[in-house]
């Protein structure tokens, strides 16, 4: 349980210390969340990249938990090393975060954030992270076959933006965030799934850890760089639970 206590910890103090210069950074580059209509619950300006923070914690946590083997033979998941899952969960979640980044600066059109979350959905896809079948009650799974791969990238796409229509209230998002991580990271850690564990912790942590700016009264919001990539990282750890308890990870 060492390599658990280590990614969390290590994810929450990342994202704590780097949240307030995620604010500055979006104060000079105009990402500002303003109050110009009634949906908005703040009735004042605060800035909207707070994800950076989040993800910088993620990777950080992710960096320290696979390469020390001391962390990785605690939890005796030195497979989670050499993972595809893992790597293909970390790069379509980073190519969701890109889009959200520019869309927090720049604004980018609802069907290009679509696409980019498509083909991510397809890179997780093509690294093993994939809906291959529904579970039924009191009966077999039910096999997708050729429809895993639409399955995979739309759930993983309703992910990330079920998570993104969160992030209006101070603290909601991140803390479903920080929740969800860790029931994941519980739920991985039943089936012996080492990389998901790894994932779901760093989440949960980064998100822990963002939430001190981001409870009420927030002086941040984690914007589209933030909810995206967390709805999306989520949905990939949570489809480790399609291949069966105790299946091990792919190497």
């Amino acid at each position: 349980m060492a390599s658990v206590t280590i990614g969390f910890v290590l994810a929450a103090v990342c994202a704590l210390l780097l949240t307030p210069s995620a604010g500055h950074l979006a104060h000079a580059l105009g990402a500002i969340d303003r109050p110009t209509s009634g949906r908005k619950a703040h009735g004042r300006a605060v800035p909207r990249l707070g994800g950076l923070a989040i993800i910088a914690g993620f990777l950080a946590s992710l960096a320290l938990a696979c390469p020390v083997e001391e962390a990785i033979d605690a939890l005796g998941a030195r497979s989670a090393l050499v993972d595809l899952r893992l790597a293909a969960l970390v790069a379509s979640s980073l190519l969701v975060a890109a889009v959200g980044i520019y869309d927090d600066v720049a604004g980018a059109r609802p069907r290009h954030k679509l696409l980019v979350q498509l083909a991510a959905g397809a890179v997780a896809w093509s690294g093993g992270v994939r809906l291959e079948s529904l579970p039924i009650p009191f009966g077999e799974p039910l096999a997708l076959g050729a429809l895993g791969l639409p399955a995979t990238v739309l759930w993983l796409a309703a992910c990330s933006n079920a998570l993104n229509l969160l992030d209006g209230l101070d603290g909601l998002a991140a803390g479903v965030a920080t929740i969800a991580g860790a029931g994941l990271a519980t739920l991985a850690l039943a089936r012996g799934d080492e990389a998901m564990v790894l994932a779901g912790v760093a989440l949960s942590g980064a998100s822990a850890g963002f939430l001190r700016w981001n409870a009420h009264r927030a002086s941040i919001f984690m914007g589209d760089s933030g909810s995206l990539f967390l709805g999306f990282a989520l949905g990939a750890c949570g489809l480790s639970s399609t291949s069966g308890p105790g299946t091990p990870p792919l190497r």
